[in-house]
C-alpha cells in the first residue's frame, strides 16, 4: 500500500489492482481492477467437470469476466465508456494478446 500512500502525499490518483482497494484511500484510489475469484473458480470447475481443463497454464481474464473494474464516483461516465470499449476489444482479441498467442519470440 506504499504506492497508494505516495500518491496520496503527492495528490496523485491511483488505480488499485488484484482487489477492490477503493475504500483504502478515498479521493486517491479512484478505481480498482480486481479478480472475481468466484467467477474464476466456477470457470475452472466447469472446465474440469467437462474434461476440458488442460494441465497447462490457462490464461483467463477479461474475456472470461474474471477481471472487473470497480469505479468510484470520481471516474466520469465518458472514461468508464472508454474502459468498457477497451475491455470489449481485449475480450474479442482485437486489442491485446497473451504472449503465448505469438508463435515466435518477441524482440
Amino acid at each position: 500500500l506504499g504506492a497508494i500512500q505516495a500518491c496520496k502525499e503527492k495528490g496523485a490518483k491511483f488505480v488499485g489492482f488484484a482487489s477492490n482497494q477503493n475504500d483504502v484511500a478515498p479521493g486517491t484510489v479512484v478505481a480498482s481492477v480486481y479478480m472475481d475469484f468466484g467467477t474464476m473458480y466456477k470457470w475452472v470447475v466447469e472446465r474440469f467437470m467437462a474434461g476440458k481443463l488442460e494441465p497447462v497454464v490457462n490464461e483467463v481474464g477479461i474475456a472470461q469476466d474474471i477481471f472487473k473494474v470497480a469505479y468510484t464516483d470520481q471516474v466520469p461516465e465518458s472514461v468508464r465508456e472508454l474502459v468498457e470499449q477497451a475491455a470489449a476489444a481485449i475480450a474479442n482479441g482485437e486489442l491485446l494478446k497473451f504472449l503465448s498467442q505469438f508463435p515466435e519470440p518477441l524482440d
